[in-house]
């Protein structure tokens, strides 16, 4: 009987521990929030993509030779009388990762990837974002599995 009771016990605190540890049912907020918007400035929409990034986590952007963690793709549809310009990148950090053994380019806390597009003629325009990403734990060095979405956005 004696045995049951401390068996007993042994699994109340253990599993409450865990709880507190994050090792429970409760699911993991997100480490990265993504915002998506359109601004019309002159004659000129910007689509933006911004990644707002926890403390202590990085969102890989690209690999530099070999394989190794999912890097960032973004694709922006258009859809109306609309030019592409040249898409501007956010500033990214470069480091050795030494669990998949190859050079990464990565964002921390913020990064926002701006894709211009001239208005050419009248009309309807709207956009299409698809995103997928990766990101990862740089103190504990945990990985979540990647993240994907498409956003539409829609204007006159």
């Amino acid at each position: 009987m004696r045995y049951h009771i401390v068996t007993l016990l042994f699994l109340i605190f253990s599993s409450s521990s865990f709880a507190q540890l994050g090792f429970g049912d409760e699911e993991q907020e997100d480490p990265v929030n993504v915002r998506i918007t359109q601004e019309k400035i002159g004659d000129t929409v910007w689509v933006k993509v911004c990644f707002d990034i926890q403390k202590d986590w990085m969102l890989y952007d690209s690999v530099i030779g070999g394989s190794g963690p999912i890097p960032l793709e973004l694709e922006v549809t258009q859809f109306g009388n609309l030019k592409a310009l040249t898409v501007q990148k956010p500033k990214l950090k470069k480091k050795y990762d030494e669990v998949f053994g190859v050079d990464i380019l990565y964002i921390e806390d913020m990064g926002c990837y701006k894709f211009p597009y001239l208005v050419t003629g009248s009309g309807k325009i709207s956009f299409e974002v698809a995103y997928t990403f990766m990101s990862c734990n740089m103190v504990t060095g945990v990985c979540l599995p990647p993240t994907s979405d498409v956003v539409r956005l829609n204007s006159n």
